[in-house]
């Protein structure tokens, strides 16, 4: 029996194998889960279903998929399910099972493998045909079932009218949608603030701040965000909104200061892979703040939850246009979604409207758990109408048609607003450009590969160099580190891709030989690096960038921005794995900002280009980016939206139709 077992799995492999975008782990995977069937006299097509199950989970949750959605991958040929991420497989027209055969086979034969929603079961499918991991199933109910619990319970109505008023003065005809937020906010334990660079996030989390602590001066306020980087910024922007309220010095002293990671207020414990604060042994948090929300993953959302008091009100900040975490999951985007964002019930729209004069909030028939709890802001106070980044990314947001995508690479090219790209603004009720000439957008077509280099080489040394002096200065001990990786922040190559002539291991050494040249090693002074996986014992994350640099005495040490300010310092050799970082993706690029970006697209067209990719790095830029690729390939981008699969929406709108019903 066990020869036949192991002939069948070789089969299946070889089979599988010719398709060339699976990794070995998922051939692993899938033949694991045969393995254990208890079916083996099963007939080879159903066992072929179950392989077939278990190999597209194992690669979809490598993408950082919670499930597979077994709907849409069925009846077709597989290399044109869209969780194929791999451009350069070889169609060898395997096709997928059916999918009403494909439920009964998985739930029927394989029972004892595949269980349904609240069994134990190595593998769960859902009533919608999501197939998951146990693990990801679970992780996905204590979020949902978290945020269900926060929703059930409003906290106390707003008080404090005037204080209202002052931190929030009425502000044009428009909505104030940072009042909006803080009025949402004040009422729920649960709620949502999305909002692109500039909004005003932090701002408006500041005077909200300041209205709770005036109606409860004991809360207990904690402020989180994924990474140290982001932490840091988190607590500047705060401090700076504080200094600029007008408030009793005695509510400003309650007010927080100081973020910190999520792996730190949690308490990572390295040696058991947990963490010390959990279900059974809470946090004392009454309001927890966490930003970037939109960066933290499935599994840290659950633990994050799971960790605070039941009563303790809970803030995500974030971009819901962004990309997705770097790891697995999608939480933020499968809460700040178009149905909910900005919708609110008829009676928040009542109260709202007797606290402010301005115009009506739109309603919804249809409210959800979610309704009055996500909050968009719109108006960006650092792109304003005098911004291309500001309109290019709106356009890249909105964009859906062919006729959107070419007025953006029209307004690429010539930088200048189009008729029907006005029409679109003042639809949106975006305010009029106040120039005609757009100097902090440029775009040019891909040099050819065997240009690259001289193309480039003007472009690093002029946007290095002050980086390179700071290095020099450090060197001689006329500089801090903290210069020196401010320097490195005023400009970034951000790549779609790792590999390649135009990916970012190329650029990087490009940017290495121009800059460095003879004096390059594998530690060479001005080296900037960044961490490639999560280093719990020395709290170095994925995506964290520090720089390598010789102090006045010869040593060389690698130095990384710690919180509240502080710069940490390793020794070169007990750096966990890592890459340099003149050039980085757009994904990892995510939680940072620079002052000028250039961004690379690769040559061909590849399903990983999306809006979202391009949005990202657009964003990324505080005064100018540059966006080198060909028009066909942007214009496919623009169009196209990455997703991940998820449940957690469904079960949040499954929550919903249950009250309803019920009323």
């Amino acid at each position: 029996m066990k020869r036949i077992m192991e002939a069948r799995h070789a089969d299946f492999r070889n089979r599988y194998a010719g398709l060339g975008c699976f990794r070995e782990i998922d051939f692993h995977f899938a033949e694991f889960i045969l393995n254990r069937s208890d079916s083996h006299d099963s007939h080879s097509a159903s066992r072929e279903m179950l392989y077939q199950a278990a190999l597209l989970l194992s690669h979809v949750t490598g993408l950082q998929n919670a499930a597979l959605d077994l709907k849409s991958a069925a009846g077709q040929p597989i290399e044109s399910f869209s969780g194929i991420e791999q451009p350069s497989f070889k169609a060898l027209s395997i096709s997928l099972a059916d999918y009403a055969r494909w439920l009964n086979v998985l739930r029927d034969e394989y029972g004892r493998l595949v269980g349904r929603p609240g069994e134990k079961k190595p593998l769960i499918l859902d009533d919608n045909g999501l197939l998951y991991l146990y693990r990801y199933w679970d992780y996905e109910q204590r979020v949902a079932d978290a945020v269900i619990k926060r929703c059930d319970s409003l906290s106390e109505p707003l008080s404090g009218q005037e204080l209202l008023d002052s931190l929030f003065p009425e502000a044009g005809d428009g909505i104030d949608w940072q009042k909006v937020a803080a009025v949402s906010a004040f009422r729920s334990r649960f709620c949502v603030i999305s909002g692109g660079p500039g909004t005003g996030k932090t701002t408006t989390v500041a005077r909200l701040v300041a209205m709770l602590l005036n109606a409860m001066p004991g809360l207990v306020i904690d402020m989180v965000a994924p990474t140290g980087k982001a932490a840091d910024r988190l607590t500047k922007s705060v401090q700076a909104a504080k200094t600029r309220l007008h408030l009793p010095d005695e509510l400003k002293k309650l007010m927080p200061e100081k973020a910190t990671t999520i792996h730190r207020y949690l308490g990572y414990l390295p040696s058991v892979n947990t963490f010390r604060k959990n279900a059974n042994n809470r946090t004392a948090s009454g309001l927890l703040i966490v930003d970037e929300a939109s960066m933290v993953s499935l599994p840290l959302f659950a633990c994050l939850l799971e960790a605070i008091p039941d009563d303790c009100r809970v803030i995500l900040l974030g971009d819901k246009d962004q990309l997705a975490s770097v790891e697995t999951g999608c939480v933020f985007g499968s809460l700040a979604t178009a149905e909910v964002t900005n919708r609110f019930s008829n009676a928040f729209a009542s109260d709202y409207k007797e606290l402010s004069e301005q115009m009506g909030l739109p309603v919804t028939d249809s409210p959800t758990i979610l309704t009055d709890r996500v909050i968009k802001l719109e108006h960006s106070y650092r792109f304003g109408r005098g911004s291309g980044i500001g309109h290019l990314s709106f356009l890249v947001n909105e964009a859906e048609t062919e006729e959107d995508a070419s007025d953006i690479m029209t307004f690429l090219k010539e930088r200048k607003l189009s008729i029907s790209v006005r029409k679109k603004l003042r639809k949106a009720g975006r305010p009029e450009p106040s120039v005609d000439l757009f100097q902090d957008i440029e775009w040019k077509e891909l040099p050819e590969p065997g240009h690259l280099k001289s193309t480039l080489k003007k472009i690093i040394k002029d946007n290095f160099a002050h980086y390179r002096d700071e290095v020099s200065r450090f060197e001689a001990g006329n500089a801090r580190v903290e210069d020196v990786l401010s320097a490195l922040d005023s400009f970034r190559i951000l790549c779609a891709v790792n590999q390649g002539i135009f990916g970012v291991e190329n650029l990087n050494v490009v940017c290495e030989d121009e800059l460095f040249g003879l004096k390059k090693g594998l530690f060479y002074s001005g080296r900037p690096v960044m961490v490639l996986t999560n280093d719990y014992t020395q709290r170095l994350f994925n995506g964290d960038v520090g720089v390598i640099l010789k102090n006045a005495d010869g040593t060389i040490r690698a130095y990384f921005q710690g919180e509240n300010g502080s710069v940490r310092s390793f020794s070169t050799v007990c750096l966990p794995a890592h890459e340099t970082a003149f050039a980085m993706t757009v994904h990892k690029s995510q939680g940072s900002e620079f002052d000028r970006v250039l961004m690379i697209l690769p040559e061909q067209d590849l399903r990983i280009l999306t809006k979202e990719i391009i949005y990202t790095g657009i964003t990324r830029a505080r005064q100018s980016v540059a966006v080198w690729g060909s028009q066909a390939i942007i214009k496919a981008a623009v169009c196209r939206s990455s997703s991940r699969v998820s449940g957690l929406k469904a079960l949040l709108s499954r929550q919903s139709a249950s009250e309803s019903a019920s009323q």
